[in-house]
């Protein structure tokens, strides 16, 4: 599977985690109501984005963790599952993309 905004293979794994770590993990999930929210700026940076015009968006309700994803827990999570990243294949990553020039 090919990401569609960069272009890269997606993350990929080599087999799931333990029902141990996926129930640790689903352990520290919050319920969150859907609802509306204002989406996009009023001036456009990024048009390729479709950062522009604001827009009422509707969001289903979904589960977020209460914390941060620990170094120790992903750590945990690669060694079982053989994930291996887009960043590791590729050798970089688009996280970085504030460190660009400005186009």
């Amino acid at each position: 599977m090919r990401h569609p905004r960069i272009g890269g293979a997606a993350p990929s794994l080599q087999s799931r985690a333990s029902d141990d770590l996926d129930a640790n993990v689903k352990s520290t999930l919050i319920q969150l109501k859907g609802g509306f929210f204002e989406m996009g700026a009023r001036i456009s940076k990024y048009a390729d984005d479709m950062d522009s015009p604001p827009r009422r968006v509707a969001v289903s309700a979904f589960q977020l963790a209460r914390f941060a994803v620990t170094n120790a827990l992903f750590a945990r999570f690669v060694m079982e599952s053989g994930y291996v990243t887009t960043a590791e294949r590729e050798g970089g990553s688009f996280v970085f993309h504030l460190l660009l020039d400005d186009p």
